[in-house]
């Protein structure tokens, strides 16, 4: 999990024991990884993709936003400490990497896009397949489970999402779309499968594929929302 404290960002890891469903904590695995860290996919247990959504924080992390300048990255992670693997992005958040076919998945916020990289691991520098833009306030990135689809919640409204963020009475609206992948890993041919104004859950920042349905989780709010699924 990524741990934000005041002191830097650190990735914590946790053994889950399904016998006595709890977590232990795992402090050898454990690092500490710099500031404005997103998202986390894992590799391995020593290797991990994390997204940094901006260069600076406060202010200029502000101004980074409202002129859409694209300094967010993603990093490496690995037994020798932390490289940067791509750059340039505008506000990088969720990340999915797909050990199977070797294809990284990228949200950007600010941008509305989400973009499709053939990487594996110990290899050379990503090569970028495809974007797919107009996706309005991109956030979480998940497999539906099927492993032909990407479910990826969104911020169509980034002012409302910033007003929510100050008065939970402000509710911000939210989609989700689904993103075909296509034979060669690409994603493409998003369409929504799901939009509200923020009435039931404001701000939703990720819906997940689980038994037949779709559930999905707030930047703020308490409780899930359960959809069926298509």
């Amino acid at each position: 999990m990524v741990n934000h404290r005041h002191q830097g960002d650190r990735i914590d890891v946790f053994r889950f024991e399904r016998a006595a469903m709890r977590l232990i904590y795992q402090p050898a695995l454990s690092r500490s990884v710099g500031k404005n860290i997103n998202d986390i996919s894992i590799i391995d247990k020593t290797h991990w993709l994390l997204t940094r959504d901006h260069a600076y924080s406060g202010l200029l992390g502000r101004i980074e936003d409202y002129l859409r300048l694209p300094l967010a990255r993603v990093l490496l992670i690995d037994d020798s400490g932390v490289h940067t693997l791509l750059d340039g992005l505008h506000f990088a958040n969720g990340i999915y990497y797909d050990r199977q076919r070797e294809r990284l998945y990228v949200a950007e916020t600010t941008s509305g896009a989400l973009s499709s990289w053939a990487w594996q691991p110990g290899g050379t520098v990503p090569i970028l397949l495809s974007r797919v833009t107009g996706l309005r306030g991109v956030d979480n990135i998940m497999p539906d489970g099927k492993r032909d689809r990407l479910l990826v919640a969104a911020h169509p409204q980034l002012l409302k999402l910033a007003a929510y963020q100050k008065d939970a009475q402000v509710r911000s609206p939210s989609l989700v779309w689904q993103l075909a992948i296509a034979p060669n890993g690409e994603a493409e041919r998003a369409q929504v499968i799901h939009q509200s104004h923020g009435q039931m859950l404001a701000a939703i920042s990720v819906a997940a594929p689980l038994a037949g349905q779709v559930v999905m989780g707030s930047v703020f709010d308490n409780g899930l929302l359960m959809c069926r699924g298509n």
